[in-house]
């Protein structure tokens, strides 16, 4: 067994734990803010999916710079624990679909860009200062995932989907299902399982929406090629 996670037990669940109550006040407020603005922008589960997955990869980036990474190995292990990186991930995701979108900070209005590049740069900058370097090289796994997963999105590739089908299915096990009755030619919705199709379904109508409000926000001409063949 690797000696990383044989003396330390590190496993991807390290988001749920939180050293006192700051810590965990400090990362729900932020993930309140950011992530009901991303929640609007594209669904609870769009939400949910970037949370988890961005803290897997500030996970994956830690093991990796503490097990590869000669300036890490130097240091020795540092702690890991936080939903940090899941939260940066979610406030990234959001600055970059909506950079120039306005939170009020007490007296003054701040940009999504600015508040994400600061909470950036700083994870950046605290790398090499030896105090909770870990915690801050996880941060920027998630900081980096929320950034790809939005770029991604906007080139028609969804690369959380394959968490949400899990999540749908977890969430729709038990419920009814409807049955279905041929009439004529079998469609393609017909020769998949209920639960496929329903889920296939929801996201489409999700990508609807989001569509629907970036024609509202920005215009027509703001939609990608395949945003545009979508919804003729």
């Amino acid at each position: 067994m690797n000696p990383f996670f044989e003396d330390h037990g590190v496993s991807f669940t390290y988001m749920f734990v939180h050293e006192g109550f700051g810590h965990i006040f400090g990362n729900m407020l932020t993930f309140y803010f950011f992530g009901r603005y991303l929640e609007q922008f594209l669904g609870s589960r769009k939400l949910l999916s970037t949370y988890l997955i961005g803290g897997i990869a500030g996970w994956i980036l830690y093991a990796v710079g503490y097990n590869f990474i000669p300036m890490f190995k130097a240091m020795g292990h540092g702690p890991m624990w936080g939903a940090s990186a899941a939260v940066l991930a979610t406030v990234v995701a959001a600055a970059t679909y909506r950079p120039n979108m306005k939170i009020n900070l007490i007296l003054i209005q701040v940009e999504f860009k600015y508040i994400a590049a600061i909470m950036v740069v700083g994870d950046f900058l605290s790398l090499k200062s030896g105090v909770n370097a870990g915690g801050h090289l996880g941060h920027l796994g998630g900081a980096i995932y929320g950034f790809l997963m939005i770029k991604q999105l906007q080139k028609g590739r969804d690369i959380n989907s394959w968490l949400e089908r899990i999540i749908f299915s977890i969430t729709n096990r038990g419920s009814k299902k409807t049955k279905m009755k041929v009439v004529y030619k079998k469609s393609k919705a017909a020769t998949q399982s209920d639960e496929v199709y329903n889920y296939s379904k929801a996201q489409a109508q999700q990508k609807i929406d989001r569509i629907l409000e970036k024609i509202s926000v920005a215009g027509y001409d703001s939609l990608t090629k395949a945003e545009k063949s979508f919804s003729k």
